[in-house]
């Protein structure tokens, strides 16, 4: 499995891919300038690519040239190492039409493309990033194994249920 340790320089890496080269820009430079480290591809086909090394996270744009967003995101999620990237769409269309069908895929966030779309992005950066993720499931003992007793005192104590 492929880890996401931080850049030499410690920040958190950045993937946008985005065709609109004002908007990908911008993007990149607010990003850069709030401490990530940031990658840039203007479609889906340089975003593959660029998934070497995994980022931490990936903003993506629906509406892309040769490969799209949606294309895109089966292709991110039928690949295992890539499983876990946390994904947040940054689009133009109608956020009502979009969500369905990009939170089948994992997708944390869907902002719209607006005049406020910056400081949505920057608190969606913010959550998406401090989100503690799933490492691993356990199967418990049954219910009426020996050891459930214990495991549920010490789940207790850690705040776990």
């Amino acid at each position: 499995m492929v880890t996401r340790e931080k850049n030499v320089a410690g920040l958190a890496s950045v993937l946008i891919i985005e065709d609109d080269l004002d908007t990908r820009d911008i993007m990149g430079r607010l990003l850069t300038a709030e401490g990530y480290a940031v990658r840039l591809a203007s479609n889906g086909w340089e975003g593959l690519i660029a998934l070497d090394p995994p980022p931490h996270v990936i903003l993506l744009d629906i509406m892309l040239p040769g490969m799209d967003g949606y294309t895109f995101l089966k292709s991110l999620r039928g690949q295992r190492a890539f499983q876990s990237i946390p994904v947040i769409v940054v689009t133009a269309k109608d956020v009502a039409e979009v969500e369905p069908r990009v939170r089948a895929h994992g997708v944390e966030h869907v902002i719209a493309k607006n005049d406020r779309v910056f400081p949505r992005l920057k608190a969606a950066m913010k959550t998406t990033l401090t989100r503690p993720k799933p490492h691993a499931r356990v199967n418990l003992p049954a219910e009426r194994s020996a050891i459930r007793p214990f495991l549920d005192v010490f789940g207790k104590m850690l705040g776990w249920g």
